[in-house]
């Protein structure tokens, strides 16, 4: 058990260390300005009640106005919420699946989450991928506990309608 845990920190290391190695050297690129496009545009109340044309995250774009506005519009404050949520998968995803899956397993997940290059580029975008697929994870989870356990359930049940309509507002399309 204690190698299977050394594993699995040691996975989660890697992860948060490939998610963050020369994140300071990107730049932005391509759907990325469609959201500063919008924010240079438009207030917060057309931000939050309009798709538009190019496609934007809503939520994000109001993160970005909200940064904007208080003198925090940097490439790392923009990138940061992705950063975060690519990270708290390797943490979240394991803890949540380990009443039904063995450590094994939860390591070999994670540690193949670590390494994932679309999952490593998605936490280093200023695009709503590494969110989105934080909270599709945790729905998925959520649900699966909330049917199979009778403990608790309507938390299991909020956390997934929670986790599922957010996941859904961040990327509409």
């Amino acid at each position: 058990r204690a190698i299977w845990l050394a594993l699995l920190a040691l996975a989660v290391l890697a992860g948060t260390f490939l998610r963050w190695y020369q994140l300071d050297a990107q730049i932005l690129l391509d759907d990325e300005w469609h959201a500063i496009n919008k924010l240079l545009r438009s207030d917060a109340h057309d931000i939050a009640t309009h798709f538009g044309f190019a496609d934007y995250s809503i939520p994000l774009t109001l993160y970005f106005r909200f940064l904007y506005l208080h003198g925090g519009l940097t490439e790392w404050g923009m990138r940061l919420p992705m950063l975060l949520a690519g990270i708290g998968l390797l943490a979240a995803a394991p803890a949540l699946a380990r009443a039904f899956v063995s450590l094994p397993v939860r390591v070999v997940w994670v540690g193949l989450m670590a390494l994932s290059p679309m999952m490593v580029y998605h936490s280093r975008t200023a695009r709503p991928y590494a969110i989105t697929t934080f909270l599709c994870v945790v729905a998925i989870l959520a649900f699966y506990h909330w049917w199979r356990r009778g403990e608790r359930r309507w938390l299991w049940a909020a956390l997934y309608v929670g986790a599922t309509f957010l996941s859904g507002y961040l990327h509409l399309i």
